[in-house]
């Protein structure tokens, strides 16, 4: 049997498959791997030179014909001209294109790559990008220079592979994996050279949220959460996860629920990251210091800066590693451990616990700590002198002691500052909430464990018992 045969049968298989697995969602699911992509790409050419009135239809032609010859089985294709007005918003900018600029086909299918070839001065701009319609979300832009009109073909199936975005559902998750099946990850492309997915991508997951007809809603982006790629199989893919916001990653209330995840690529350059805190009114988080590893080489942590009085920091991308970890710190304590891709997005904002109320009560706590610990010392040092006092018949000297005593701090008096200090330090924000509270009552139990409410008592009645014994002081000798 000849290779264009296998490929036939391969492509008819697919066929039924995906007719299939449209008819059944619980289908759809167990022959995701087995589904192709239905993909449209769109290509756009700016009018006037060096573009002839027909180069716009003839690459469609061409890009048409190297697609099935190079991706062949995973993608089920059309290539065409966009719709006018896409096409005029492609060709304004595409880099800039939002995903509410790409109207969504009917029926819907699952990609619609976008491609632009536009004049610069000496050569041709190639622009691709990809959009995931289940997700409706469109993948930075992939810019390829050329300098003359016959290396147009390459440089747009080029630049279509590179911005295109496989697709997962998110099948488990684990406290250091997550467990994705790729769609069409098990029909082989026509260049064994040609992998869509390869240990080292990088995949961001992406809540779908579905109407109660199965219909899209909305889909939200995880901002802090990425899954490194690990091991690649037809059946399953395993990702490292390395997330900051675990919350991200849902995996409970299927159904009306996708969990899935798009493979990402940042252009490099940096992002301007914003740190404010979560409770109303939000305010920016200045003076934090922000510092960052790779997420194979914990030991390589580097000292970025502080944030400014916007609570923003510009963070850089580094050679050989697309992924960043994000420590944030205000003072010695550890606010959040963010993963971020620099240059994937221009700005990125934090909501993160302000920490500024656990630290004035960690720095009042300290403080009273102190107090206590100097008084319930004192107090001792004075019992037991008094004591002594008693023993040696010195009563005088020993009930003077007892109203030195009587002088220093009692225990009711550091609980009532505690509380009074509770009710000033109060956050709005439980989880810092939480903390202050544990600091509090870390210290009433300090103070009702080691303050003796009877402890005067106890030294006047002893007093009181030798005096009655006739026990002489040394001046009534």
């Amino acid at each position: 049997m000849n290779v264009s045969r296998i490929y036939s049968l391969l492509i008819l298989l697919s066929a039924i498959v995906f007719a299939w697995a449209s008819s059944s969602p619980a289908a759809d699911q167990s022959v995701w791997p087995l589904t192709p992509y239905q993909v449209r790409v769109y290509v756009a050419i700016a009018p006037g030179p060096p573009f002839s009135p027909r180069l716009e239809s003839e690459l469609c032609a061409n890009l048409a014909s190297r697609i099935e010859a190079v991706v062949g089985p995973p993608w089920n294709v059309t290539v065409s001209s966009p719709p006018a007005p896409l096409s005029r918003a492609m060709l304004r900018d595409l880099g800039e294109l939002q995903a509410g600029d790409v109207p969504i086909p009917s029926p819907e299918g699952d990609k619609i790559l976008l491609v632009t070839a536009t004049a610069m001065p000496g050569g041709i701009l190639v622009t691709a990008r990809d959009f995931d319609v289940r997700t409706r979300t469109l993948s930075t832009a992939v810019v390829r220079p050329i300098w003359q009109t016959g290396s147009l073909c390459d440089a747009s199936l080029d630049a279509l592979l590179s911005a295109f975005a496989p697709l997962a559902r998110i099948d488990r998750a684990d406290k250091d994996f997550i467990y994705l099946r790729v769609k069409a990850a098990g029909l082989p492309t026509r260049d064994p050279g040609l992998a869509l997915v390869r240990p080292g991508d990088v995949f961001r997951p992406i809540i779908r949220l579905n109407n109660r007809n199965s219909t899209f809603n909305k889909a939200t982006l995880a901002r802090w959460s990425y899954g490194a790629v690990e091991k690649v199989s037809p059946e399953e893919t395993l990702c490292r996860i390395h997330s900051g916001m675990r919350g991200e990653i849902a995996m409970k209330g299927r159904g009306r629920i996708e969990p899935l995840a798009l493979r990402v690529r940042s252009p490099g350059g940096s992002t301007m990251v914003a740190i404010q805190s979560r409770a109303e009114p939000k305010p920016p988080l200045a003076g934090c210091d922000i510092y960052a590893y790779p997420p194979d080489k914990k030991d390589a942590v580097a000292f970025l800066g502080q944030t400014d009085r916007q609570g923003r920091l510009l963070v850089p991308s580094i050679e050989g590693s697309m992924l960043r970890v994000l420590l944030v710190k205000n003072g010695s304590a550890l606010l959040a451990k963010l993963p971020i891709m620099p240059g994937l997005e221009r700005r990125l904002t934090a909501e993160l616990a302000n920490d500024d109320q656990r630290l004035k009560a960690e720095g009042f706590i300290t403080g009273l700590q102190e107090e206590v610990f100097d008084t319930i010392a004192r107090q001792k040092i004075l019992a037991a002198r008094i004591h002594a006092r008693i023993e040696a018949g010195e009563f005088d000297k020993a009930s003077g002691m007892i109203l030195e005593l009587r002088e220093l701090p009692t225990g009711q008096q550091y609980v009532l500052r505690l509380g009074r200090e509770r009710d000033i330090l109060a956050s709005n924000d439980t989880a810092i909430q939480k903390k202050i509270d544990m600091l509090m009552n870390d210290t009433r139990q300090l103070i009702d464990k080691n303050f003796d409410l009877s402890l005067i008592e106890n030294l006047e009645r002893e007093l009181r018992e030798a005096r009655t014994s006739g026990v002489k002081t040394a001046g009534e000798k």
